[in-house]
């Protein structure tokens, strides 16, 4: 991050995901795998305290939270959670359109600027898959 880079896509990223990529960083976001999201955020802000703007989400929307900043897919959230795929979709949406972001990966820098790193004791740890 004090590189001021913008992205960085693993090599076999899909044509599809890099165009969206690229579309996302002239936008003037920045792009990075989700599991490497927490890791250059957390370098950045190693200290950084859970804030108010929690306050608006559901405990549920809190666990999912966590789950994207430690990179879980929507089938392991579902899996830890116990409910479905389509459950976690649904309560996915509601949070990006709360935190006012476009994706997953965002949420997870989103959480991370926050203060809700991957240390926050917040319910569910998810693993790599």
């Amino acid at each position: 991050m004090a590189a001021r880079i913008d992205g960085f896509l693993i090599k076999d990223v899909s044509p599809e995901a890099l165009i969206q990529s690229l579309h996302l960083i002239m936008l003037g976001e920045k792009v990075f795998p989700t599991n490497l999201a927490p890791m250059l955020i957390q370098m950045s802000m190693p200290t950084a305290q859970p804030d108010a703007s929690f306050r608006g989400l559901s405990p549920r929307e809190q666990e999912i939270l966590q789950a994207l900043v430690t990179g879980a897919s929507n089938k392991l959230i579902a899996s830890r959670l116990g409910i479905t795929e389509a459950t976690v979709k649904v309560h996915l949406k509601t949070l990006l359109r709360k935190i006012d972001v476009a994706n997953r990966t965002q949420a997870a820098i989103w959480a991370l600027n926050h203060g809700f790193g991957a240390n926050a004791t917040n319910g569910l740890r998810a693993v790599s898959a």
